[in-house]
Formats: C-alpha cells, sequence, structure tokens
C-alpha cells in the first residue's frame, strides 16, 4: 500500500492493509547483521507542565490564554534553526503554535492545557535517549528561563480546574475533540486534556512475529503494575484525591470504547500476528468518531463509529486513508501500536526518576530470557486485567498487585544487567536499582512520599517548592 493512496475512498481491507504494513511492523532488517546483539530501539514521549517560578503565592497562578511559554520556544527555534508548524485558529482567528520540528522526526508539540510534549526519534540504545532527554529538557530550562517560567515533570496539575486551565492551544483537533467530549458528557475529557501529563516509553516489536506477538501481548498486561509502581499523582485542585494515581483514574474513564485493552484472550489463544492485527482493526472500527476534519472538524452529535462511517457516510462525506490514520490517532488504548509500542500507562515522574519507566520495560520486554518469564508471571493475571487496572489508581496497596509488581521489578533489574554494556549505560541501571529500593520493594509509590512530604508541611496540597525539595532527596538516593 502507498500512502500517495491516503485521499481514496476507504475501505475495509485498506484498513486492514495499512495495520499490516506499517501499524504491526517490525524492526529495521538492516540493523539484523550488524548489531546481532542489539535489543532494539528505544523513544520516549514526556509531557512536562508549565510553571511560574517568580511568584509569591505558595501555589503558582495558571497561565494566561496569552501563553508566554510559546514566545519563549518561538525564540528557542529560531536560534536553533528549528521549523515551526502554526495553524489559523478558528476559536480566536490567531494563528496556533502547533509544533516545533527539530530533527530525525523529534518534536516538541503543545498540548490542550499548555503542557510541553517531548517527543525524541527512536534511538538504538537507552542511554542515548535519556542523553538526548536531558540535553533537550536544558535547552528548554535556559529558553523558559528567560521568562521565569519552568518545566514541572508532574502526572496532573495538583493546583488548578479544568475552569481555570482552559485550552491553552486551541487548534482545531483539540477544540474538537474538547466538544466530542462534552457530547459524550465525559467528566474525565476536559481533565486529560487540561491537567495531565505522562511519560510514554517507545519500543519495537522485534524482528520476528512471535516477538511481535509475545512483546505486545506482555505490554499490555503490564498495564496495571507499571500504572501502580509509578503512582504519583495524589493531588488534584489543591487538596488530596482518592487516588494514588489520579491520572490513572482519568484515563480509565475518559471513553470506555477508547481506552484499556485490546484483543488479549484472542492474542493469548491465537499467539500469531494475524491475531494482533484483527483484534485492533476490530477496536479502530467499532470505536466512535470524533471529528469530520473533511466537514471542518464536524464533531457528530450522535456516536457514529468508524464502521458506520466506511458503510453510510456522515452528511455525504465519506472517508479516506487519511481519516483513518487520524483516527487511529485518537485510539488511547494502554499500548498503542504504530510502527511501534507507546506505552501509556505511567504517570509523569520526577526528573531524577524519569529514565526508571523505560529502563523497567526494557529489563522485561528487550531480554528473552525476560519476556518468558514475565508472560509466565503475567498470564494467570490476564483475567483480572480491568481489576487490577482499578486497584492501580491505589498504587500497590494491593497485596496482589505488589506481590507480582515486586517480582517484575526484580525482573526488569536482572534484565537490564543482561543488556550489552553500551546499550543501557550506567545511570540506568543504578536508577532503576535506587528506585526499587525507595519504592517497589517497601511496597510503596512516589505518591506516598509526596503525600508525606506535604503531611510534613502542613498544607493541603504541594507547593513547588515542596516537589523541588523532594526531588533532591530522592537524587541524593543515586550512589
Amino acid at each position: 500500500m502507498s500512502l500517495q493512496q491516503n485521499r481514496k475512498i476507504l475501505s475495509f481491507r485498506s484498513c486492514y492493509e495499512y495495520l499490516d504494513e506499517f501499524v504491526f511492523n517490525l524492526s529495521a532488517h538492516q540493523f539484523h547483521e550488524k548489531y546481532r546483539d542489539w535489543p532494539g530501539y528505544v523513544g520516549v514521549e514526556l509531557e512536562m507542565l508549565p510553571v511560574h517560578l517568580n511568584s509569591t503565592d505558595l501555589y503558582p497562578p495558571p497561565l494566561s490564554s496569552h501563553n508566554p511559554v510559546h514566545g519563549a520556544l518561538q525564540k528557542l527555534a529560531n536560534e536553533q534553526g528549528w521549523e515551526l508548524l502554526r495553524e489559523r485558529s478558528d476559536f480566536n482567528h490567531n494563528d496556533v503554535m502547533l509544533m516545533i520540528k527539530i530533527k530525525s522526526g523529534e518534536t516538541i508539540s503543545f498540548e490542550p492545557g499548555g503542557q510541553v510534549e517531548f517527543s525524541s526519534q527512536p534511538f538504538l540504545c537507552l542511554d542515548a535517549a535519556q542523553g538526548r532527554l536531558s540535553e533537550i529538557q536544558h535547552l528548554l530550562e535556559v529558553a523558559l528561563a528567560k521568562e521565569h517560567l519552568g518545566l514541572l515533570q508532574v502526572p496532573i496539575d495538583p493546583w488548578h480546574s479544568t475552569d481555570e486551565i482552559g485550552i491553552q492551544t486551541p487548534k482545531k483537533r483539540y477544540m474538537a475533540m474538547d466538544q466530542y467530549f462534552r457530547n459524550i458528557a465525559s467528566k474525565a475529557g476536559p481533565q486529560m486534556m487540561r491537567q495531565t501529563c505522562s511519560i510514554q516509553v517507545c519500543l519495537d516489536f522485534g524482528r520476528s512475529d512471535t516477538s511481535l506477538v509475545n512483546r505486545y501481548l506482555a505490554a499490555q498486561l503490564l498495564a496495571p503494575f507499571a500504572a501502580g509502581i509509578f503512582a504519583y499523582s495524589p493531588f488534584v485542585e489543591k487538596k488530596r484525591g482518592d487516588f494514588l494515581s489520579t491520572r490513572t483514574s482519568i484515563w480509565r474513564d475518559l471513553d470506555r470504547g477508547r481506552t484499556g485493552f485490546v484483543g488479549l484472550d484472542r492474542i493469548h489463544r491465537k499467539r500469531d500476528r494475524a491475531s494482533c492485527i484483527e483484534t485492533y482493526l476490530d477496536f479502530a472500527l467499532s470505536c466512535p468518531v470524533v471529528f469530520v476534519e473533511q466537514l471542518g472538524y464536524f464533531v457528530p452529535s450522535k456516536s457514529i463509529s468508524m464502521n458506520e462511517w466506511i458503510e453510510r457516510g456522515i452528511n455525504g462525506i465519506f472517508p479516506t486513508l487519511h481519516d483513518f490514520i487520524v483516527h487511529l490517532s485518537l485510539l488511547f488504548p494502554e499500548v498503542r501500536p504504530r510502527a511501534y509500542m507507546e506505552l501509556r500507562s505511567v504517570d509523569c515522574q520526577a526528573r531524577v526518576w524519569q529514565i526508571v519507566p523505560a529502563a523497567f520495560y526494557v529489563g522485561l520486554l528487550y531480554d528473552s530470557q525476560n519476556l518468558e518469564s514475565a508472560l509466565n508471571l503475567l498470564l494467570p493475571t490476564l483475567a483480572q486485567v480491568d481489576q487490577n487496572m482499578l486497584a492501580a489508581r491505589l498504587g500497590l496497596q494491593s497485596p496482589a498487585l505488589q506481590t507480582v509488581s515486586k517480582k517484575l521489578m526484580e525482573l526488569a533489574i536482572e534484565g537490564l544487567g543482561r543488556m550489552p554494556g553500551n546499550f543501557c549505560g550506567e545511570q540506568a541501571g543504578r536508577t532503576l536499582m535506587a528506585f526499587y529500593h525507595r519504592f517497589t520493594g517497601q511496597g510503596r509509590t512516589p505518591a506516598e512520599d509526596l503525600i508525606d512530604s506535604v503531611h510534613k508541611a502542613r498544607r493541603l496540597c504541594p507547593s513547588l517548592q515542596d516537589y523541588f525539595r523532594l526531588q533532591d532527596e530522592w537524587q541524593a538516593l543515586i550512589v
């Protein structure tokens, strides 16, 4: 299939062919002989919350609709020779900065609530991914400091309501999404768009159909345990919430038709690549359409699935391959296939721990011995995957979740130690071990350290300085 055909009317066959050729494809064959011990690519997508650094208030005020971050990063882009992409907004008739293209597919983009996201290129090793992430963060820090701004790595804005935040980036896609969530009365929709931040680890499917199936299956089954291990969002709107991972709760309640898990029973039963493609196709076709770009980002008032759009059209418009690709980008399962696996279950972590989720997944999914061990440990939990995702909102308080999480983290540490030395570097292993001893090994999560810090300060909600002090305390643990 050629992507040049993406303006032709869509068929069910062309949907399958697209998933087959571009979504569930294997890692680059040219590396197989040259790098026989190469575990796979590593990429990271990190969302960060912009904050005022010079505020005299205990809690930073929300950014205004005239977001100063965009101006600061436009200057940075001009200095670095990066490309700016803009769009004319129907909301306020001004140009909206959509994205900054850096190089080799790397981007800096802006989420609806003003969150800044860096999406890395795929790197041949974990160490290079971490190094590039730190390099970009330094550039962003310097640029934003000139405007007395910083980037805080938290999974949810702990201070401001969705109304206070508003839509900071009124691109057409985001305005349509906002309307869609209002149509389905999703309280979590505006929260997801305006308040949340995540760190997404991107790993490839491997070199064979067997590795693709096993990695995809294991990655989905890992989701509840990863969500619990990395819980770090216990505060929202200046008070303690009901959960240790409020972000996990928001994503679960967002829109059940486009989140969660895909085809686990069938993939486990058949164990072939075709079952991965077929179940994801079924998931995509049954999922409601968010908007019709050809009709000016029209949002249907009644739920219409992609399957129904293909068969009946919407207001005389039938979808093209381009529309199907856009539709896929609006699906949010715990593991989203995109020619690689986008692992979406982890709360954004403080900078000191930001490499740990990637190290955790690499140690389990990229080590062949551990992949088998992880599947043996995870498959008995398949029938409880939804219940475990609910339990993960409370971190590791579930005894069953805690027991398996400890074993998984121990396997990850062992697996990372078996990686080629130049793949991981020294920092990832030390940081993963420090995280395990501080948190998972004790049945704790970063959220509980944050709660203890706030209680010690006798406050209802963490201040900006509380986050900074906790970061320093955690940094001292890594030796």
